[in-house]
């Protein structure tokens, strides 16, 4: 035999190295992972393995693992499905008990054997020699029969416990050994003695009947023998069946278990027997899941909280009173009300239907987290230990386009920005704070171009005094009336400073005189207005009008918190390219610092930076400071209200309740279908000329007022203006894609396209405007609307002749004769033949003869010859009325 490596015989006996080299030092043989094993020493080793099988596992275990999909309901109603893995463990030891033991049980048992079959004996024996001297009656035999029967099944059980039993504790070690077989004979030769006694007894009976059989079996032996059965009976209940207990599997059988003859219950835990027949299938007893729902149903009513919002779904309602929504909709159609599953239901329905189900109702606020974020604030005006300070006046310049505006914010601040504004006007707002002697005034410059009306109109709102500037040598203009319109509204004290006081076609008095009529009355004439005569170009009156300003602010006693959590407002903002959204706000109360989270109508987030009017970087700002900061999620609309909270997570849940709310209402605006809107819809579906726009623009501003303009450029009907997307930031690849599948132009204002949208429009040869003025775009758009335009035209009468007599003619037919009685009559014009002042034909003149000369025209109060293009049915005293088709231009 060739020796082999410790890892091949290792193999070979299906164990680790380990554990092989473990059981070579058990033996005293040293090996290594890289020994070599001898055939002498796997001799030793196997010896030694044998005679220490106890020291081996005696354990057999199995492992099975399956794996399957469960569909399983929720409670929306839809099945999901879930991968489940069923793992399953056989553990099989083998008996402990040792040989002695074993042996000591079979001698007992040898020993109750022969004590029994002994007594047996003696019993016997003495009913043989019994005199029996009666004679047995018909009923008594037949009570003996069976007995005698009953006790011969008796016998014929007791050899199979007892077959049983010695197969239970036979070793395979001991199957062959001596005592096992005298166990064996022992137990056989007890039993036949017994059987022998009891034929004995029935043979010496035989006599008395041949039919009848005497039995007569010891009280004792027939209550062990009892027992026994009972006993064997339980256990076989323990080893063979599944038990229920309270409703839960304690044991369950394996598959294809078909050798099972009975299924059994413990009578010990209320239990029953029930009979198994195998390879039948039992409809009423097959395996149910295991998830299986149990319902018990409640005995008396549940009454539960419904918190309800401002609108909540059938379904959201069914589920927080926890029934099925086919009962929600049967009491809403119990109330008259009508709706699906999914339908959305306001409050008081929704209130109305679990109270009619017995709940309790409670209502929700939609707005009760934004008031418990806006009310955790360090800032209370109302508490007596908030310190009120003095803050600096803001003041917004207002007038018409070109009066001088921004002229004169250039000569108080001492810059240039007029001089370097595109086309000359403003057209964003702008917000500056100014240091006086007297104090600090905080500017806001707002454009004066008709478009801008509601960018005019939010600075009113935020501000505290109004310097209205009107041009001495323009006088009152639309937009200064808009102006005085919009102070009236908001209730704001104005200051009039007449601008352009130096030229010498200044009129003041007469300026005067205007506003008066507006109810802008001096203070010279007996008003409350203040007059301030100025010139923006030599600086005369600026001294004066900063007067008139800090006068008037501190008549308005401008009180505020200057520490604390801070509150602003948004002036205007934009996209930066590298810094993302920024925001210029006005500072109203408390100091706004860097690091502070912030919440701005629909958009939030963390003060990352600012900066001042001047473009430096600033850590902190007080009240009426104007400052730009970075930081939030989006770009917020201008005159939204921004605050400083403390927790970013509900700052951020109240934005995106807010915006839910703005798309809900921008749904609601929707015009609902009616008469009148499908009339309009169906009057212009003939309409074919529409222009698509898509604008971008650099200020949300600017952006707002573009969109009102163009909006308010529609012809009623004959050209659509469509502004499918106004949004702020450069042209990008995703506006370039919607307008090339819109067929749409694109309007950039004071914006450029990237590289790539650029390369997209040189590709698809797109329409893109840019511009940097605004009037200009307006103006431009409206020649557009009006290149599309049809053609309009009007009938215009140029001559009128009446028949007075018909000839007929070779070549024409029926040539009417006529006298030219109004205007002039030209050749191949339209005309139209009246009769008795109703229009019988409408078509072409197609001769005209002066006698027997074709001439082009006839003048009135001269007889001529008319023939009309294919009409015959012309009359004496008919009409012939000549017009032409003249084109007019769109208003």
């Amino acid at each position: 035999m060739t020796d082999t490596t410790i890892q091949s015989f290792a193999a070979e006996m299906k164990m680790s190295v380990d554990q092989l080299i473990q059981w070579f030092s058990y033996i005293g043989i040293l090996k290594t992972e890289i020994g070599i094993v001898t055939q002498r020493e796997k001799e030793i080793l196997f010896k030694y393995m044998n005679d220490n099988k106890s020291d081996i596992s005696k354990k057999l275990i199995l492992q099975r693992k399956t794996r399957s999909i469960l569909s399983v309901s929720s409670v929306g109603g839809k099945n999901k499905k879930v991968q489940i893995e069923i793992r399953k463990k056989l553990t099989y030891v083998q008996s402990t008990l040792q040989e002695t033991e074993f042996i000591d049980v079979k001698n007992k048992m040898v020993l109750d054997a022969n004590r029994e079959a002994s007594s047996l004996i003696v019993r016997n024996n003495r009913l043989v020699n019994k005199k029996i001297s009666n004679t047995l009656g018909p009923s008594s035999l037949t009570k003996i029969s069976k007995k005698n029967h009953r006790y011969s099944e008796l016998i014929e059980h007791k050899e199979k416990v007892i077959g049983k039993i010695s197969r239970k504790f036979e070793d395979k070690s001991l199957q062959d050994s001596d005592e096992t077989q005298l166990l064996k004979k022992k137990t056989k030769n007890c039993w036949d003695i017994e059987l022998n006694n009891t034929n004995a007894i029935s043979s010496n009976l035989g006599d008395s009947s041949s039919n009848s059989k005497l039995y007569c079996m010891p009280e004792l032996l027939e209550k062990n023998n009892n027992q026994k059965l009972e006993n064997e009976r339980r256990n076989r209940s323990r080893v063979r069946t599944r038990y229920r207990n309270g409703g839960k599997l304690t044991k369950q059988h394996k598959r294809g278990n078909h050798h099972r003859l009975y299924e059994a219950t413990s009578d010990e835990f209320g239990m029953e027997e029930e009979l198994y027949i195998p390879n039948r299938v039992n409809k009423s007893k097959r395996k149910q899941s295991a998830l299986v729902q149990v319902f018990n149903k409640p005995v008396q009513t549940i009454t539960r909280d419904i918190i309800i919002g401002q609108t909540i779904s059938v379904a959201e309602l069914a589920n927080k009173m926890s029934i099925k929504s086919s009962r929600v909709i049967k009491t809403m159609m119990q109330l008259g009300i009508i709706a699906t599953i999914n339908q959305i239901i306001d409050q008081d329905t929704a209130q109305l239907v679990a109270e009619e189900m017995g709940h309790n109702v409670i209502l929700r606020r939609e707005n009760e987290l934004e008031e418990l974020i806006m009310n955790d604030r360090d800032i209370d005006i109302t508490s007596s230990d908030t310190t009120l300070a003095n803050r600096a006046p803001i003041v917004t310049i207002m007038g018409h386009v070109d009066h001088g505006k921004t002229s004169l914010l250039d000569r108080i601040r001492s810059t240039k920005i007029a001089s370097s504004e595109v086309g000359g006007i403003t057209q964003s707002i702008g917000a500056y704070h100014v240091s006086t002697d007297n104090g600090m005034i905080t500017f806001l410059d707002t454009p004066g171009h008709a478009a801008f009306t509601a960018m005019r109109a939010r600075g009113v709102q935020i501000t505290d005094i109004v310097v209205l500037v009107v041009a001495a040598d323009d006088g009152v203009m639309p937009q200064t009336i808009e102006a005085i319109e919009h102070i009236k509204a908001a209730n704001v004290p104005v200051v009039v400073a007449i601008n352009k006081i130096d030229k010498s076609e200044a009129n003041p008095e007469r300026i005067k005189n205007d506003l008066n009529n507006h109810g802008l009355i001096p203070e010279e004439w007996g008003g409350d207005t203040q007059f301030i005569h100025v010139s923006a170009t030599s600086g005369n009156g600026i001294d004066n009008l900063l007067d008139a300003i800090l006068l008037q602010s501190d008549m308005l006693e401008l009180k505020v918190v200057h520490h604390g959590m801070a509150r602003a407002i948004v002036i205007e903002s934009f996209l930066d390219k590298g810094r993302g959204p920024v925001v210029a706000v006005l500072v109203r109360e408390g100091t706004l610092k860097c690091g502070d989270i912030i919440l701005c109508g629909t958009e939030y987030g963390r003060v990352r930076a600012m900066r001042n009017e001047f473009g430096h970087e600033i850590t902190s700002a007080g009240p009426s400071i104007p400052v730009e900061l970075l930081g939030l999620s989006g770009s917020p609309a201008s005159g939204e209200s921004v605050i400083v909270v403390r927790n970013e997570k509900k700052a951020r849940e109240v934005a995106l309740y807010r915006q839910g709310k703005s798309r809900e209402i921008k749904l609601a605006r929707q015009k609902e279908p009616n008469i009148e809107n499908i009339f309009s819809s169906i009057k212009n579906t003939s309409v074919v000329s529409e222009l698509n726009l898509i604008v971008k623009s650099d200020t949300k501003g600017s952006s707002e007022a573009i969109r009102e303009s163009l909006e308010n450029l529609s012809t009623g009907g004959d050209v659509t203006i469509k502004i499918l997307s106004s949004s702020i930031g450069g042209i990008t690849e995703t506006d370039v894609a919607l307008a090339a599948a819109s067929n749409a132009v694109i309007v950039g204002f004071n914006v450029r396209a990237d590289p790539t949208a650029r390369r997209i429009i040189e590709a698809d040869q797109l329409d893109v405007r840019y511009y940097s003025v605004i009037y200009d775009l307006i103006d431009e758009v409206k020649q557009a609307v009006h290149g599309m335009l049809a053609p309009r035209y009007k009938h215009e009468i140029i001559g009128l002749a009446k028949v007075r007599n018909v000839f007929r003619s070779p070549k024409y037919g029926n040539v009417a004769g006529c006298m030219v009685v109004e205007g002039m009559i030209k050749r191949y014009k339209k005309i139209r033949v009246i009769r008795d002042n109703i229009v019988v034909h409408e078509g072409e003149l197609e001769s005209l003869r002066r006698f027997k000369d074709d001439v082009n025209e006839v003048r009135s109060g001269i007889e001529c010859g008319i023939g009309i293009k294919n009409y015959k049915n012309i009359h004496s005293g008919d009409m012939i009325e000549v017009f032409d088709m003249v084109k007019i231009s769109h208003v």
